[in-house]
């Protein structure tokens, strides 16, 4: 591991009810009992039909151009991979490593599953901020000390210290 300070800057952004409003897709999947089935929530067909959250796409482009490396980070299964790069190229986010589950890790809980690639990140980047939507996102963030911006309704509505020089706004 390289010192810190030569790692690269690293915003750690969530996708779904983050960078992606999955309300639709919340409708498609639920059956007849009102339960979210999630084989369903995860058809690539279904996952296309994110619609984006401008407001934070606006604020992962400006960590982007004040130099931060973005890596995506989202519990989605490894099967929707193509469908959600594309969705990343066609609403114009910043290049970025994505980091999904494979599919035999769909039923690890998401904190555990986030903790742990987070301190496998942690080894190649220096992760200052992280974006995300759920409770089980803060915790992990905070759990490495990482900046935490809450994100809500498609807008970030907290955020911890993180300074941008946004050398393109």
């Amino acid at each position: 591991m390289c010192p810190v300070d030569r790692l690269p800057k690293t915003a750690v952004v969530d996708l779904d009810d983050t960078v992606f409003c999955t309300r639709e897709r919340e409708r498609m999947a639920k059956g007849p009992d009102g339960q979210l089935h999630w084989a369903t929530f995860m058809r690539p067909e279904y996952v296309a039909s994110d619609t984006p959250n401008l407001a934070v796409i606006a604020e992962v482009g400006k960590l982007a151009r004040a130099g931060y490396t973005v890596v995506y980070l989202s519990g989605r299964d490894d099967s929707v991979r193509q469908v959600t790069e594309e969705a990343l190229r066609r609403h114009g986010l910043p290049q970025g490593k994505v980091v999904l589950k494979r599919n035999h890790q769909v039923l690890e809980p998401d904190l555990e599953w986030k903790l742990a690639r987070l301190y496998e990140l942690a080894r190649d980047h220096d992760l200052v901020v992280g974006v995300g939507d759920r409770e089980t996102d803060w915790q992990a963030y905070a759990a490495l000390g990482i900046a935490v911006w809450k994100v809500k309704d498609g807008q970030i509505v907290e955020r911890s210290a993180v300074i941008l020089e946004d050398n393109n706004a």
